[in-house]
């Protein structure tokens, strides 16, 4: 297959992912910046409540305070990482970011379809890996673009997985490579002070600067990812992906082999070693 442009190497990538963060460091400081402070205004209002509701002895609304504080900033998260991916999308579409409150209004609607998209992906991964872990991680590569999928051509749940697989195909040892290559940077990155600091009077420094990197580098990676995705988009200009219902049956049912061999060891394991 002849390449319609040239797939850009590690490099490459991680320059313009920077000259793009760089050059929108403001912005991407301030989603972090209101993404934080809404986790913290979710965490201290879920303390604040657990803790006076402790007195009461009603266990039911304990957990249903928890539950709720967990799903609040589940879901608050996720808007703000819609949010940046949206941001990010606009940027390299040479378009202008007008606001952070339309971004936030634009990443709204899209929560949802992204909660189910992250949960169709974990079950059709997780099931992989539990069928001797090698069709785990080759489907993990697969999905990796779903979300961009999202943002980018509004495709949802397994459609959005089964575009990403299609884009990712005959370019997934590049596609490896460059994450695996960006995965360990980051962590350097991240871990260093941890290994400097180690045994020292400023040890405790560095958990607070993995903390702030983690969130620094989110927008990073993020960019890192889209302009990947958008790489492998340009090699397959006329792409038309099989979404047809027999192909997601076939990797429902890869997942479910995977979950019934599991289920089928536990079983065998419980009935043959649980009465001695």
């Amino acid at each position: 297959m002849e390449e319609v442009h040239k797939f850009p190497g590690f490099i490459d990538l991680l320059k313009e992912s920077w000259e793009v963060y760089a050059q929108n460091f403001k912005l991407f400081f301030k989603l972090i910046l209101l993404s934080l402070a809404f986790l913290l205004v979710f965490v201290l209002v879920g303390a604040v409540a657990l803790a006076v509701f402790s007195f009461t002895g009603f266990s039911l609304i304990l957990i249903v305070i928890g539950v709720i504080s967990v799903l609040a900033i589940i879901a608050t998260q996720l808007w703000f990482q819609i949010a940046i991916m949206l941001a990010v999308k606009t940027l390299l579409d040479g378009k202008t970011v007008s606001s952070i409150k339309n971004l936030l209004e634009l990443a709204k609607p899209l929560i949802l379809p992204y909660l189910g998209l992250s949960l169709v992906s974990m079950f059709l991964v997780v099931g992989g890996y539990m069928l001797f872990l090698i069709p785990g991680f080759i489907l993990s590569i697969w999905f990796w673009f779903g979300m961009f999928v999202l943002i980018d051509e509004n495709k949802r749940g397994m459609n959005a997985l089964l575009v990403s697989r299609d884009y990712i195909k005959g370019f997934i040892v590049k596609v490896f490579t460059r994450w695996f290559l960006f995965g360990i940077l980051t962590a350097v990155v991240s871990s260093l002070p941890s290994l400097l600091l180690k045994d020292t009077s400023y040890e405790g420094l560095s958990s607070i600067y993995s903390t702030v990197i983690s969130f620094i580098i989110t927008p990073l990676s993020l960019i890192y990812g889209y302009l990947l995705y958008k790489s492998l988009k340009a090699q397959k200009p006329d792409l038309k992906p099989d979404l047809s219902k027999n192909r997601k049956l076939k990797y429902v049912t890869v997942a479910a082999l995977g979950y019934l061999l599991v289920i089928g060891v536990i079983i065998y394991l419980a009935s043959n070693f649980g009465g001695r």
